[in-house]
C-alpha cells in the first residue's frame, strides 16, 4: 500500500482528482507516470528498455486524443523496426500502421527513412524521392543551369555515387544525367558547362585548358595555377578507412632563376610530387609544391620524397619560415569519419584556437583563411578548415616552411586532434581542455614531432599541471 500512498500524494493539489475514487485516481496517475517515463526514454527507446521502466503500454489507436500525437513525438528518433514492432504489439494491422505513419508525417513532420529511422531530422533525396535521416550524408547537387541560374536538389550519398559527379573547378556536384564531365590537363574532373562559362578551351586531346594556357606572353616553364600534372589518383585515399594526408607547401625563393633551377632539379612532376605557380604568391619567387596523399607512416620514413624535396629547397635558401601569405595546406580524407566525429574535429580546431595558432605559427589571416563563426563555416573555402563537398577536410591554418620537422608536426597535429576527438568525452574547450590534449600527446609517445613543439618551458609547466588530471580522468 506504500506505493499507492506515494502515488496519491501527487494528487493532493488537483481538485479534479480528489473528486475521483481511490482506484480511479491510482489509474489516472499511474498512466501519467508511464507516459512520462515513455517520453523520457527517447531517443534511444527500445521495447526492452520500456519494459524495464514499466513504461510499456499500447500505442494509442484513437486519432482524436492528444495521446495519439504525443506517442509519435515520444518515439521520434527511434529505430524504425522498434517503432513497427511497438505498433504490432499494440494491435495495429498493416492498414492502421500505414495510417499512423501518414499522420506522423503530415501532422508532426516525423518520417520513416530509407536508412531505417523514425525521425523528424530527415531530408528528402531528390533522385530517389525517399527520406533519409541525418545519419546519412547529404549533398547539394546541381540539376539545372540556365541563364546563370542554378537549381539544386539534396541527394543522399548513394544517390551521388549513382548519378552525379564532382566538379573540382566549381567544387560542386552535378547530375550526370543532365551535365557532361570533362578532364583538365592535370587530371581534375570538371563540368563541361562550367568549363565553357569560365573561359576554358579544349583541342584534339579532349582536355580542358584555362584561357591563360594560350597566352603567348606566358613563357614560364613552371606550370600555372592548377596546370601541374598530378600523376596519382586521390580515389584510393577517398575510399580508405585509414588516414591519408596530402600537402601543399608554398615556398618563397630569393629569385626567379633559383625557383626554376629547383623545379628542374626536382624533375617535377614525379610519381609523388608536382609543383606550380599560384596567383596568391609572388610572380617570380613563389612556388607551390604539391604531394600525393601519404599515410603518416610514409611521411615518417627517412628521406621520403616530400622530405627530400624540402631539404633541396633549403639548399636554395628559401625563406624559413615563409613570408606572411605563404601557407601549408594539409588535406585529409575525412570521409572515413562519422558525421558526429567530423563535427567534433572541426569544432575542436576552433575551440582550441590558441593551441592551433601556436602549432600553425600564425594567427588569423583574413585574406587566406579565417576562423570566423564555427557554426556558419560551410561552403567557404577561406576558413580555418575548408570542408570540401567531396567530404575531405583542408586545414589551411599553417604557415609555409620547408622545415621538415615543422611540416611533420602540422600533420601530426591534425592526426592527434582527430584521435583526441574520437572520444566525445575528451574536453577541448578552455585552458583545461588544451592542457589535457597536450598532456595526452606527450604521454602517448605517438607524435614525436608535435611533442617537441610543445616542450618549451611554458609547455612543460602546463604538462606537469595537466598530467595528474589526465590520470584521474583515465
Amino acid at each position: 500500500m506504500s506505493i499507492a500512498t506515494e502515488i496519491l500524494r501527487h494528487a493532493e493539489d488537483e481538485p479534479r482528482l480528489r473528486a475521483c475514487s481511490v482506484l480511479e485516481r491510482l489509474a489516472i496517475l499511474e498512466d501519467r507516470r508511464r507516459v512520462s517515463d515513455l517520453q523520457c526514454a527517447r531517443p534511444a527507446l527500445e521495447l526492452s528498455l520500456a519494459n524495464s521502466l514499466e513504461a510499456f503500454r499500447p500505442i494509442c489507436r484513437d486519432s482524436t486524443p492528444c495521446t495519439y500525437g504525443r506517442d509519435m513525438q515520444a518515439l521520434s528518433g527511434c529505430d524504425l523496426s522498434d517503432v513497427e514492432g511497438w505498433l504490432r504489439d499494440s494491435g495495429f494491422d498493416s492498414a492502421a500502421s500505414a495510417a499512423w505513419f501518414t499522420t506522423a508525417e503530415e501532422s508532426c513532420g516525423i518520417y520513416r527513412t530509407e536508412d531505417n529511422w523514425f525521425t523528424e531530422d530527415a531530408f528528402r533525396c531528390g533522385l530517389h524521392e525517399v527520406w533519409y535521416s541525418q545519419y546519412t550524408r547529404s549533398f547539394d547537387v546541381i540539376v539545372h543551369w540556365r541563364n546563370g541560374t542554378r537549381l539544386t536538389e539534396t541527394w543522399s550519398d548513394d544517390a551521388v555515387d549513382e548519378g552525379a559527379f564532382f566538379c573540382q573547378g566549381s567544387q560542386r556536384y552535378y547530375a550526370s544525367s543532365v551535365f557532361d564531365s570533362g578532364e583538365t590537363l592535370d587530371g581534375e574532373t570538371v563540368c563541361d558547362t562550367w568549363a565553357e562559362l569560365n573561359g576554358y578551351w579544349s583541342d584534339g586531346d579532349g582536355r580542358w585548358r584555362p584561357e591563360s594556357d594560350d597566352d603567348e606572353d606566358d613563357d614560364c616553364l613552371i606550370p600555372a595555377y592548377h596546370d601541374a600534372d598530378r600523376r596519382w589518383s586521390i580515389e584510393t585515399a577517398r575510399k580508405a578507412p585509414t588516414a591519408y594526408y596530402g600537402l601543399e607547401v608554398e615556398l618563397c625563393f630569393e629569385c626567379g632563376s633559383d625557383r626554376l633551377d629547383y623545379f628542374e632539379e626536382m624533375g617535377f612532376p614525379t610519381a609523388d610530387l608536382t609543383a606550380e605557380r599560384d596567383g596568391s604568391l609572388d610572380d617570380e619567387e613563389g612556388l607551390e609544391v604539391i604531394s600525393r596523399p601519404f599515410a603518416l607512416t610514409e611521411l615518417r620514413q627517412h628521406r621520403n620524397p616530400l622530405q627530400q624535396a624540402m631539404e633541396a629547397a633549403e639548399r636554395y635558401d628559401v625563406a624559413m619560415p615563409s613570408p606572411e601569405g605563404y601557407g601549408v595546406h594539409v588535406t585529409t580524407n575525412a570521409q572515413r569519419l562519422t558525421a558526429d566525429h567530423r563535427t567534433r574535429l572541426v569544432d575542436a580546431t576552433y575551440d582550441m584556437r590558441a593551441l592551433t595558432e601556436f602549432v600553425a605559427g600564425r594567427k588569423n589571416d583574413a585574406d587566406y583563411f579565417n576562423y570566423g563563426n564555427k557554426k556558419d563555416r560551410r561552403g567557404d573555402k577561406y576558413t580555418a578548415i575548408h570542408e570540401r563537398p567531396d567530404g575531405s577536410f583542408e586545414f589551411r591554418v599553417f604557415r609555409g616552411t620547408p622545415d621538415w620537422q615543422v611540416l611533420l608536426s602540422y600533420v601530426e597535429y591534425v592526426d592527434a586532434l582527430t584521435e583526441w576527438t574520437r572520444n566525445p568525452a575528451n574536453p577541448t574547450q578552455g585552458p583545461v581542455g588544451q592542457a589535457l590534449f597536450r598532456a595526452w600527446v606527450h604521454s602517448t609517445g605517438r607524435y614525436p614531432a608535435l611533442s617537441r613543439r610543445f616542450t618549451t618551458t611554458r609547455a612543460q609547466e602546463a604538462l606537469a599541471c595537466a598530467l595528474p588530471s589526465l590520470s584521474r580522468a583515465a
